[in-house]
């Protein structure tokens, strides 16, 4: 297709991809560039037309199409023109919709205006427990002065907004993220370290939970993996298609032992079926055809599941389970890397990755020790290592000890 002119651009691209295509379409040799709603979110590419294909788009918490708001359609329309080459630039709807009715909605109307994100809850809690954080010992009226003084308290009722204060402190009080002692509040070590974190403290919650509950003296990869992939904060989730459910019961009956609680297929996301597939060392092709997640999906889930998996680390430590604290360090090594348990030591070496690691594992270099006995010109004859590899590795273990 690149060949011929014509590209397409999504989430799913990995790094390397991403940028081929837009260079090549900065550069005026893709002519053509079919892509979904992320060129319109801010990537900087302008083109001398756009056609937008369709008015309409899937809305998640309707779960119903839901025509694209006015705002949408203004910023899909403001990458038509080339500022170094045209003089204009042309945005057409394609729709079988009254054109009249389109134009005057769409071209004529006015962009929604901005609404606060302090009216979800999620929000107010991250937020409320940052600002108590930062002002301990703060009272309950300077507390709704503050909130009274940002968007949301211009867009909202007093009355609305106050209730809404209240009802989220109760729940802080009660979770013991906050502390009130007469009119003041004060945060807790832990709800000092969720805000440091900072994750939506239902998330720590949940943590917090399957830390304290997790048995000792055994590999929790599943359950942790199932944690951090059920929580609010984990993105992107993939649902489970018709043909996923046979291969995470399996998965599930096979790894039952490392779950913190037990659960069905129906508490899963097709995300923890890849996550697991990554650190079992699955190559990007077999994620892509077996699961349907693409490179830049899949990297997306893993920098997602290194924050996570270092929140529970932190955790750990405030509910005094050190017992857990190599376990997932081990865990975040393996994400980083998408490698198996074996193979953690070998990638703390600079120059070698999940490649290079399996290759050397399998050809009995097992650990930091082997590769320092091995001689350089034995190392190199080893593929994907080669001579320069192998003197770049040898320099690397000198600084080992």
């Amino acid at each position: 297709l690149l060949k011929k002119g014509v590209g397409f651009h999504h989430a799913g691209l990995n790094q390397n991809c991403r940028e081929t295509v837009e260079t090549e379409f900065r550069n005026g040799n893709i002519k053509l560039l079919a892509s979904t709603p992320t060129l319109a979110a801010g990537v900087n590419l302008p083109a001398r037309r756009v056609v937008i294909s369709s008015i309409v788009r899937y809305d998640v918490k309707a779960g119903a199409n839901k025509p694209i708001s006015v705002l949408e359609y203004k910023q899909l329309c403001g990458r038509a023109g080339r500022p170094q080459y045209d003089k204009f630039g042309e945005a057409i709807i394609v729709s079988n919709a009254n054109a009249a009715d389109i134009a005057q909605y769409y071209i004529e109307g006015t962009p929604e205006p901005i609404e606060s994100q302090l009216s979800d809850d999620k929000a107010l809690r991250i937020h409320l427990l940052s600002h108590i954080v930062s002002n301990p010992g703060i009272k309950g009226d300077d507390i709704f002065q503050f909130f009274q003084k940002t968007l949301a308290g211009l867009q909202t009722r007093s009355s609305t907004l106050k209730f809404s204060i209240e009802i989220a402190k109760k729940f802080l009080i009660r979770e013991n993220l906050i502390v009130q002692k007469a009119e003041r509040y004060a945060a807790t070590e832990f709800g000092k370290k969720v805000s440091m974190l900072y994750i939506d403290p239902i998330t720590a919650i949940y943590f917090r939970r399957g830390l304290e509950t997790v048995s000792e003296s055994k590999k929790h990869t599943l359950g942790f993996l199932h944690l951090i992939t059920s929580s609010e904060e984990f993105f992107p989730k993939f649902s489970l298609r018709n043909k996923d459910f046979e291969t995470l019961g399996t998965l599930i009956e096979n790894k039952s032992s490392e779950l913190i609680d037990p659960i069905s297929e129906y508490d899963c996301n097709r995300s923890l079926l890849a996550l697991h597939a990554w650190i079992s060392e699955s190559s990007e092709i077999h994620l892509s055809d077996n699961l349907g997640i693409e490179s830049g999906d899949m990297h997306r889930m893993a920098e997602t599941a290194d924050w996570l998996v270092y929140c529970l680390n932190e955790l750990s430590k405030l509910v005094e389970r050190a017992d857990l604290l190599e376990e997932i360090s081990t865990l975040r090594k393996r994400i980083s890397y998408g490698i198996k348990e074996e193979l953690v030591q070998l990638v703390q070496i600079r120059g070698i990755g999940r490649v290079r690691a399996r290759r050397l594992y399998d050809h009995g270099i097992k650990s930091i020790a082997d590769l320092k006995s091995i001689p350089v010109n034995k190392l190199a004859e080893i593929d994907k290592i080669g001579p320069t590899i192998a003197d770049n590795i040898k320099s690397e273990l000198k600084k080992v000890r």
